[in-house]
């Protein structure tokens, strides 16, 4: 298997690749990544992870000149290389090197690493459906970090950890409002009576880039029995409405939609992915189709 990455404008093996120990990226986090699937060859919602990756980065003040025609191509070369077409694409960028200081300074040359990997499997849980717990840690309603997706990821580590632990697929924070934000790699979607909930972004979650192909792909769903389509409605949900939900479903670009059947002991719905979730997912395998 081959295994080149794209650093600073040359192609490497990851093995021949490497960064200073004095970049900021390693001696601190101060850095943003994305983390995107290839279909058939195809980088799936490329435009809208370089546009979140832009944003972050201008927030932040990590300079960014590598443009959305140069990523493409970048990927493009990179699964010609790996001789990969379904693939995990990341896309990493670091401030640099900078060798004093606790503030945001432009470095002389920030660092960008694109990489090309063989994809994990979800496809049991995204048949079968998993199990979550709800984390003991709260997140925060003010911290500035979460709403970037930062090279800071020990905390979803460790909560990520606290569901391996307990036998469970993701765990879920709620929030310092009681509220529930998200979890450790995913985003969170409740259905109840029909209708599509989901925590607001003012819970402090992640703007995910599936999160908001859900919302397109909810408002196409056919309507049931006379009912409206399934339009999203963001709502601040506590834990017990979540556990109170007909069919819950995480999200985010790797797993895609993958259906809860049980939050800590309790069943959801009956146990099996529910209707909409289904729904959604035969939307989604739809939409990758045509965009490829």
């Amino acid at each position: 298997m081959k295994d080149f990455i794209w650093i600073n404008g040359r192609y490497l093996r990851s093995s021949e690749a490497s960064i200073s120990v004095l970049d900021r990226g390693f001696l601190y986090g101060d850095g943003l990544f994305e983390t995107l699937r290839s279909y058939q060859g195809w980088p799936f919602r490329l435009r809208d992870h370089v546009d979140r990756l832009k944003s972050s980065a201008r927030e932040l003040k990590i300079p960014l000149t590598v443009s959305f025609k140069s990523f493409h191509r970048v990927i493009e070369k990179l699964l010609h290389l790996n001789r990969l077409e379904d693939a995990y694409l990341r896309i990493t960028l670091t401030r640099g090197r900078k060798e004093a200081g606790f503030y945001l300074a432009s470095p002389s040359q920030p660092v960008v690493v694109v990489q090309a990997a063989e994809l994990p499997d979800y496809r049991s849980e995204s048949r079968k459906g998993v199990r979550v717990i709800v984390s003991a840690a709260k997140r925060s309603v003010t911290a500035p970090l979460v709403r970037h997706k930062t090279l800071n990821f020990l905390d979803n580590i460790l909560a990520r950890a606290e569901a391996f632990k307990q036998k469970a697929f993701e765990a879920i924070w709620l929030n310092t409002n009681g509220h529930v934000c998200e979890g450790s790699m995913t985003n969170i979607f409740a259905v109840k009576r029909g209708q599509v909930l989901t925590p607001p972004l003012g819970a402090n979650i992640l703007p995910g880039i599936t999160r908001e192909v859900i919302f397109e792909l909810a408002a196409h769903l056919p309507a049931r029995q006379g009912r409206l389509r399934h339009r999203i409605r963001e709502t601040n949900l506590t834990g017990q409405q979540l556990t109170g939900a007909d069919e819950i479903f995480l999200t985010n670009s790797l797993i895609e939609i993958i259906p809860v059947v049980k939050c800590d002991d309790t069943l959801i719905g009956s146990g099996q992915p529910g209707e909409v979730t289904c729904q959604l997912q035969k939307a989604y395998q739809s939409l990758v189709r045509l965009a490829n």
